[in-house]
């Protein structure tokens, strides 16, 4: 019996002796930086192998650590959507002022946006480098109405025309105004028509008769022309200017040809003597029709001159013009040039049509 005490009591103090043990053996240390050991950003001068120096575990108490459940109950995670919503409302005010200002238009000024004025702006300002400094070529057709061919015939003509070609050049200060000089040669040709009774007499036997003489005149005039057109209007369209122009023109005339035809005629209404000259026609013995041809060529002089003045509507395009005017006063240094009728002449006024061709 005293076997089986010992070693049960043996066994008891083995149990009490190891939870002793158990009991004294301290508890796992947790490494806390002191606030001055905290790591501060690499600085150039600064050692990147320095390290933190641990906390002696005796000076702190222990900590035993909790339940990673337990952390998790004292501490929860924000929940976004237990958001206040005070807050919520003002993020989302912020978001939908930014889009907003993306996607409306920007603010007006007067009547149209600001973005509109400024691309009106810039239209117009394009518009004008798109039209100006325009070199180029014009072509001329004209319907020429002279009033008299000098001293010689002092009548209109029956039919004038004529074509001219030139070299031009255009330029726009602003959007309402512009200028076109233009230089160039110009042909000119007009039909004169003029019946004159001459002479009235009575023959020996009693017959009367009528002399008349019928003057046929043309011209072919080439000359040096020089018009300045002043232009005032508006843009239509990004490269097109619609407008109303004036024209001061200087021609200066080189040459011309000149050729005319004398007809002379013998008329009586006595039926014998009417006879007689049939007879004599057929024959080829009557003195009348008399019929004489005359061919001038003719040079001007340095104090040959003319002025013109015109006045018309026009549509301009980046490489393509057209121009219609009439003429409106006209005048000339000498009597023998050429001076034709104005817009105030109504049946018949001098009027012309430019087409402008540009280069670049």
């Amino acid at each position: 019996m005293n076997i089986k005490y010992m070693f049960l009591a043996s066994i008891v103090l083995a149990a009490t002796f190891s939870f002793a043990q158990e009991a004294t053996e301290p508890a796992p240390s947790i490494f806390i930086p002191e606030p001055n050991q905290v790591a501060q950003p690499a600085d150039s001068t600064a050692d990147t192998t320095a390290q933190a120096t641990p906390v002696d575990s005796t000076a702190l108490p222990a900590v035993i650590p909790e339940d990673s459940s337990m952390l998790a109950k004292k501490n929860p995670a924000p929940d976004t959507a237990k958001v206040e919503p005070k807050v919520v409302q003002e993020v989302a005010k912020v978001d939908s002022a930014q889009t907003d200002s993306a996607a409306l238009p920007p603010k007006r000024r007067g009547k149209i946006y600001v973005a509109d004025y400024k691309a009106r702006q810039k239209a117009t300002h394009d518009s004008i480098l798109a039209v100006n400094f325009r070199h180029g070529i014009t072509i001329q057709g004209a319907r020429y109405f002279d009033k008299r061919y000098g001293k010689a015939i002092d009548a209109e003509c029956n039919w004038g025309g004529g074509a001219g070609i030139y070299y031009s050049y255009r330029r726009y200060f602003v959007d309402v105004i512009g200028i076109q000089a233009r230089a160039g040669l110009i042909y000119r040709y007009a039909r004169f028509d003029e019946v004159m009774d001459e002479d009235q007499g009575k023959l020996q036997s009693g017959l009367t008769y009528d002399l008349s003489r019928s003057v046929e005149l043309t011209y072919d005039n080439f000359a040096f022309d020089v018009p300045l057109t002043f232009k005032i209007g508006k843009f239509i369209e990004p490269t097109t200017f619609l407008h109303f122009n004036l024209t001061f023109g200087i021609t200066k005339p080189l040459f011309e040809y000149v050729y005319s035809e004398n007809k002379l005629f013998f008329n009586s209404p006595s039926p014998e003597l009417s006879k007689t000259l049939d007879i004599l026609d057929k024959e080829g013995k009557n003195p009348y029709p008399v019929k004489e041809q005359h061919e001038i060529d003719k040079t001007f002089f340095m104090d040959d001159w003319e002025t013109n003045g015109w006045v018309g509507v026009g549509i301009d395009g980046k490489y393509a013009s057209i121009t219609a005017q009439a003429l409106v006063a006209s005048g000339s240094t000498t009597m023998s040039n050429h001076r034709y009728y104005n817009i105030f002449r109504a049946n018949a006024p001098t009027w012309r049509i430019m087409v402008d061709l540009s280069l670049r």
